[in-house]
């Protein structure tokens, strides 16, 4: 019998839906990870995190996200 070889993959994007549950946004507000997409999307040092292929599928970079999230919690009170 043949050894099969596997190999792990690392997600690197997700789903709205994915993101908010990586994150923990679904337990919380739908409306706040919704506005922190749109920054996240708009803010030039992180938009190449946000991909939307087919116009209703928007994809967020889980690593880039979370950069933001941190970026976002550094600078709170500036």
């Amino acid at each position: 019998m043949e050894a099969i070889q596997v190999t792990t993959v690392t997600q690197k994007f997700a789903c709205k839906e994915q993101a908010m549950l990586y994150f923990g946004f679904q337990k919380k507000s739908k409306r706040t990870f919704e506005r922190y997409a749109e920054e996240f999307k708009l803010n030039p040092k992180f938009s190449s995190g946000y991909i939307n292929p087919t116009g209703g599928l928007p994809l967020y970079e889980i690593e880039k996200f979370e950069a933001f999230l941190r970026w976002k919690d550094a600078n709170k009170y500036l």
